[in-house]
C-alpha cells in the first residue's frame, strides 16, 4: 500500500482556508512527487547541451520547459509496491520523504534499527511505520552506537524513482542543481543585475543565492547568511562547487542583520527572504506536525526577517519574500504586514507560470504568485517581490 499524506488537524483548516472543496485533491496531489522534477542547469560552469542527454541515459525521461532556458524537467518512475522483509529500519521523517523517491538511508537519519546484521534486506520505515523503500543495510545494529555518519542502507527498491542527483558526476562539477521551478522564477521576479548588492538573509543551502549570483554573471557582491555553523558549512560547499566567486558568507541569526551590518543599513539594492515555515507545500510528504501554535509562531518569526531586510534596503530597494507553503498567514499576511507596518509595497512582476495571490486575503495580493499542488504540479509555494518606499 502506498503511503499518503497524513495531514494535521491544523495543517487542514489552514489547507481548507485556501482550497475549500477542492482539500482532498491538494492532499492527494502533496503525497507524490509530481509528474515532474525540476534540475536547474548552472551556467556558471556550463551550458545545457547534454545535460538531457545525461539523464536519458539514465533511462527517465526529460524535457525543458520554455518558460526559463536553463531548468530542466525529469520526469519520476513509479509508484512501486515496496516488496516486504522481516527486517526494519525506522528513519526520520526528512529521511523517509528523501527515501520514498530513491535517496540512500545515511546514519544521522536512523531512529531505530533492531537485530540487523550488515546485508541484511531491510524494510525503510518512516517514523509512524510505513514503509517507503527496501534496501540492503551496509551496517548492523551493534555498529550504530560508534557511527555518526556515512551511507547505512542502500537503496533498491523505493516508491518512486528519481536520479540520484548528488551521487552524479554532473553534479559533482556543479553543472546542476535541485531547485523548483517557483523557486527558480522567484528569483528570476527579483531580478538581481550585475553590479548590485544583494542579501540572502536565510541562504542555505544556497539555491536563490547561487541562481542570483549566475544571473548577475558573477559581478557584484551577493551576501549569504545562516545563523547555523553547519549550515553555513553546506553553503560555502554549494557555493564553491557551483562556481560562484562574487559571494561571501556570515553566520549570524539574520533577524537582527540590520543590526549586525550596520554599514549597510539603507544601502542594498535587492534581499532574499525564504525563512523557515511550515512547508507544507513540499512534496512528497507523509505527515506534518504542525499545531495552531506553531502556525502563528512561523508568521511572527517571518516577520522578523521581513523588518530586518527591508531596514537593509536602500530607497526602491526589492525585497524577494518566498514561501513554500500556502497558508495565509505566512503568504498573503506578509504582505498586509509590510504594507501596514513598514509601507512597503509589493511590485507587479512577470508572472510566467501560477496564479496570483488570494484577494480576498489583501488588497495588494493580485501581484503576488502562488502556485497550487494539484493545478500547477509543483509543490505549494507563495512569493512577492516588495519596493521599500520613501
Amino acid at each position: 500500500m502506498i503511503p499518503g499524506y497524513e495531514a494535521s488537524p491544523t495543517a487542514l483548516s489552514r489547507l481548507a482556508r485556501v482550497y475549500g472543496d477542492s482539500l482532498q485533491d491538494v492532499i492527494e496531489s502533496l503525497s507524490s512527487p509530481g509528474s515532474w522534477y525540476a534540475v536547474r542547469v548552472n551556467k556558471l560552469r556550463g551550458d545545457v547541451d547534454g545535460v538531457e542527454r545525461y539523464f536519458e541515459n539514465l533511462g527517465f525521461e526529460v524535457k525543458f520547459t520554455d518558460l526559463v532556458d536553463d531548468v530542466l524537467l525529469v520526469r519520476p518512475l513509479g509508484p512501486f509496491e515496496i516488496p516486504e522483509t522481516p527486517k526494519k529500519v525506522v528513519v526520520d521523517k526528512f529521511t523517509a520523504e528523501s527515501v520514498m523517491v530513491g535517496a540512500d538511508v545515511y546514519v544521522p537519519g536512523i531512529k531505530n534499527i533492531d537485530r540487523v546484521r550488515e546485508g541484511d534486506l531491510v524494510n525503510v520505515l518512516d517514523p509512524r511505520g510505513r514503509p517507503v523503500a527496501m534496501g540492503r543495510s551496509l551496517i548492523s545494529s551493534r555498529d550504530l552506537p560508534f557511527l555518526n555518519k556515512g551511507l547505512a542502507v542502500k537503496n533498491l527498491s523505493s516508491i518512486y524513482k528519481l536520479p540520484p542527483l548528488r551521487s552524479l558526476a554532473i553534479y559533482a562539477s556543479g553543472l546542476i542543481y535541485p531547485q523548483s521551478l517557483p523557486s527558480v522564477l522567484a528569483v528570476r521576479a527579483l531580478d538581481p543585475k550585475e553590479g548590485e548588492v544583494v542579501v540572502d538573509l536565510n541562504a542555505a543551502p544556497g539555491g536563490k543565492l547561487t541562481y542570483a549570483s549566475q544571473l548577475m554573471g558573477n559581478k557584484g557582491l551577493v551576501i549569504g547568511i545562516d545563523r547555523s555553523p553547519v549550515k553555513v558549512e553546506r553553503l560555502n560547499e554549494n557555493i564553491k562547487r557551483l562556481g560562484v566567486k562574487n559571494a561571501r558568507t556570515m553566520c549570524l541569526d539574520s533577524r537582527y542583520a540590520d543590526r549586525e551590518l550596520s554599514d549597510l543599513r539603507g544601502k542594498v539594492d535587492a534581499v532574499m527572504v525564504d525563512p523557515p515555515c511550515s512547508a507544507l507545500g513540499v512534496r512528497p510528504k507523509l505527515y506534518d506536525d504542525l499545531t495552531d501554535e506553531k502556525a502563528r509562531d512561523l508568521s511572527n518569526y517571518q516577520k522578523q526577517f521581513v523588518t530586518a531586510g527591508l531596514n537593509l534596503l536602500k530607497r526602491g530597494g526589492r525585497l524577494l519574500y518566498s514561501v513554500c507553503t500556502m497558508c495565509i498567514e505566512e503568504c498573503e499576511e506578509i504582505i498586509e504586514y509590510a504594507a501596514k507596518v513598514h509601507n512597503a509595497y509589493p511590485l507587479d512582476v512577470p508572472r510566467p507560470a501560477g496564479d496570483e495571490g488570494l484577494r480576498r486575503f489583501s488588497q495588494h495580493a493580485d501581484k503576488a504568485v502562488r502556485f497550487h499542488p494539484h493545478i500547477h504540479g509543483t509543490p505549494g509555494f507563495f512569493y512577492v517581490v516588495i519596493l521599500k518606499g520613501s
